[in-house]
């Protein structure tokens, strides 16, 4: 029996868009108010994506983030997995345009469709690549999409 590498979490960073939705702000666009929202959700806010942001570019940023606060060089990675289900365009994949923006120059990279499962689907598939021993250094990043966490393709919150 071979033996396996161990996988870990060694960083873990993030973006979000500068814009801030209120529920009141929500409210003027949609039939509903305040109350109603933080009763049944517990949420007061949310980030906004401004129009031309796009998922490749906040995965890029949260990258940036994360190759700081672990002093990796971005050469030192050699797979990229971004799980989204609102990615740039299907081809090419938004992992691919994170690789480009960070100089991630000798990875590789594919995204995953799996909605909330996405963050658990990510790292269990980046773990096996390394516990198989055919990759060293993973960049796992996931963008929220749904209601109450990142709105970002409905054309109602774009500006």
């Amino acid at each position: 029996m071979s033996h396996r590498i161990a996988a870990k979490i060694s960083g873990v960073a993030g973006f979000v868009p500068p814009r801030v939705m209120t529920n009141d702000d929500l409210s003027k666009f949609v039939e509903t108010n305040d109350e109603w929202i933080r009763t049944r959700t517990g949420i007061r806010e949310r980030h906004v994506v401004d129009k031309g942001m796009a998922t490749s570019h906040m995965a890029t940023e949260a990258a940036k983030c994360l190759l700081q606060q672990t002093k990796t060089d971005a050469a030192d990675i050699d797979l990229i997995v971004v799980a989204s289900v609102t990615p740039d365009m299907f081809f090419p994949a938004t992992a691919c345009l994170v690789q480009d923006r960070i100089g991630a120059s000798k990875a590789w990279g594919f995204d995953l469709s799996a909605a909330c499962s996405g963050f658990a689907y990510a790292l269990t598939v980046g773990a096996q690549f390394v516990g198989a021993g055919s990759h060293k250094w993973r960049r796992r990043g996931r963008c929220a999409d749904r209601t109450g966490r990142r709105e970002r393709r409905h054309p109602r919150f774009r500006t």
